[in-house]
């Protein structure tokens, strides 16, 4: 009997451990390969759409530079007119 008094607060404390365990996660091979293949893609991703940014901005600073000469053609123009009128 006095084995068993012994032995049943073990038991108890074991049983509170586990209790208290956090559960542990394995990444297997499949799933590094998934959030590789993930990664990758974000990542081609991002350097796609800077790419296209760097594309359209360098595109709009020429149709602006393309109207301010045109701009300044006209501005030309008109003051020539003037001076032969005169």
């Amino acid at each position: 009997m006095t084995n068993r008094v012994l032995q049943e607060p073990e038991c108890d404390v074991l049983e509170e451990e586990e209790d208290d365990d956090d559960p542990i996660f394995v990444l297997t091979d499949e799933w590094r390969e998934f959030f590789a293949r993930s990664e990758a893609r974000r990542k081609l991703g991002s350097v796609f759409s800077f790419a296209i940014f760097c594309l359209l901005r360098t595109i709009l600073y020429v149709i602006f530079l393309l109207f301010i000469v045109s701009f300044l053609l006209c501005v030309e123009k008109q003051q020539g007119k003037k001076k032969e009128k005169h």
